[in-house]
């Protein structure tokens, strides 16, 4: 799958995942993030080698961390212009 094919489908599903989080408590929202952060680093796994794993896994959450602050002006945008507070 090419880049371009795999930002059109993280952002499909991304939309599924923001209808189905609309209107929640923030605190729920955090917690469906936080979740499916969780499983999606327990999946990075070096067989065998436990310090490699956690090594590799912060790497990677800190990778996704930089990306999230990259993202947050462009969403914060979207969502201002949603609601009419350009």
């Amino acid at each position: 799958m090419s880049t371009v094919q795999q930002v059109y489908e993280a952002e499909k599903v991304s939309r599924q995942i923001y209808d189905l989080m609309a209107g929640r408590a923030p605190a729920v929202q955090g917690a469906i993030c936080a979740d499916l952060l969780s499983c999606w680093l327990a999946g990075h796994i070096v067989p065998g080698d436990e310090k490699a794993t956690a090594a590799a896994r912060e790497r990677i959450l800190k990778a996704h961390i930089e990306t999230v602050r990259r993202l947050i002006p462009i969403n914060e945008k979207g969502i201002l212009e949603e609601y009419g507070q350009q």
